[in-house]
């Protein structure tokens, strides 16, 4: 008994207490050990499913099979109300909805194949276009059969999601007609002839990136273990290398780093970027440079690929399903001149709208995700759902 108590009393000794990882202020992070203002967060680099159950929610986790042979994780929050596809989860199951979050290809929760290993150069021959065409139709089919057919999905995307999503919605019109009741596009991403600086001025140099990243074997960005993930973590919450890990977010990312909780950065590092092909990028820069909505350009090998000399374009107009596009005023990826050609080409069944944010001028990019003023968009996402 007596050795017991000794080995009870040692373990808890040594046990090591978690230690703080979000702070209130960027300030208080160099020194997150010691001030008042930090706090031990277990979401921190932690898996969507233990988020869900530490949160009190239901989870379901699927694994559906597209066309191609892709392994996609599809999560659920099973609940009586209708399905919806999204990522702002907890605020819709609260409201009853039934909500499934999807993964693309190539992300951390959908990096298998049937037949192709993610270390593979030829797993990673995929853009936003197999996304749409493939991953979507697959996760939407399976919800469609779970649910019944007699309950529509409601299909809210942010950013990449929304340009997959006007592929799916272009290229499987029949399909999205029978399985989706409307498309709800948050920072929709379609046109891009207004990118801002310097995300455009990189956009000429993708073939020359995507020629040196073939040679040195490079065919993914992004982090593919969670390892990796909780390492990028650590190192941009070092002292030293904070302030870098910033910058880049700020001009790669178009966020504005005054609208963003400081205490939601360490959750923002852990979980995005989660991991995508170089060709998708390569693609966006082809929409960057060519200012339309097209397939992926293959060059002299277009022909071959497509029977004609250039990608084909993908039409709009061609949606037939109701679309609502949400936007902000100060996005630097989905600038609102290049949603308003969105809008333009777009069926009659469609309706825009703006989020304001605080003072109506500076709703960025990830403010959809992530920023101070995010219950205007839950405001406007509730009006169109309800």
């Amino acid at each position: 008994m007596l050795l017991k108590i000794i080995f009870l009393v040692h373990f808890a000794h040594c046990q090591t207490p978690p230690q703080n990882n979000v702070c209130s202020n960027l300030a208080d992070y160099a020194f997150s050990q010691l001030s008042n203002n930090c706090w031990y967060n277990p979401d921190v680099g932690s898996t969507p499913e233990e988020i869900i159950k530490r949160h009190g929610f239901p989870f379901e986790s699927n694994q559906v099979i597209t066309e191609d042979g892709y392994k996609l994780g599809l999560f659920r929050m099973p609940n009586a109300g209708r399905p919806v596809l999204l990522q702002h989860a907890f605020k819709l199951y609260n409201a009853g909805y039934d909500v499934w979050l999807g993964n693309f290809r190539g992300t951390i929760y959908s990096n298998k194949h049937n037949n192709s290993n993610i270390s593979e150069e030829n797993y990673w021959d995929f853009s936003f276009y197999e996304m749409g065409i493939y991953d979507l139709t697959a996760m939407i089919e399976f919800m469609s059969k779970t649910v019944g057919n007699k309950r529509k999905i409601i299909y809210i995307g942010h950013s990449m999601g929304t340009t997959a999503a006007f592929v799916y919605a272009i290229k499987r019109k029949n399909h999205s007609e029978k399985n989706l009741e409307a498309l709800i596009a948050l920072a929709p991403v379609v046109y891009m002839k207004h990118v801002y600086f310097p995300i455009s001025g990189l956009a000429p140099f993708a073939q020359p990136i995507q020629a040196v990243a073939n040679f040195l074997h490079i065919h993914n960005l992004g982090m593919s273990n969670a390892e990796k993930v909780t390492n990028r973590f650590n190192t941009c919450l070092n002292s030293l290398k904070k302030l870098r890990c910033e910058v880049m977010t700020e001009i790669m990312m178009a966020l504005n780093l005054d609208s963003l909780p400081p205490e939601s950065i360490p959750m923002f590092m852990t979980q995005a970027p989660a991991g995508t092909s170089v060709k998708t990028l390569q693609h966006y820069s082809q929409l960057i440079q060519n200012g339309q909505f097209q397939l992926f350009d293959y060059g002299n090998k277009n022909r071959e690929k497509y029977g004609h000399e250039k990608p084909p374009i993908l039409n709009p107009g061609a949606v037939a399903i109701p679309v609502y596009l949400l936007y902000g005023n100060k996005d630097a990826i989905g600038d609102e001149s290049d949603v308003f050609e969105l809008f333009g080409r777009l069926g009659a069944k469609k309706i825009l709208k703006k989020i304001p944010g605080r003072d109506e001028t500076n709703f960025k990019h990830l403010d959809f995700l992530y920023g101070r003023d995010i219950n205007y968009l839950y405001e406007a996402l509730f009006e169109i759902i309800n």
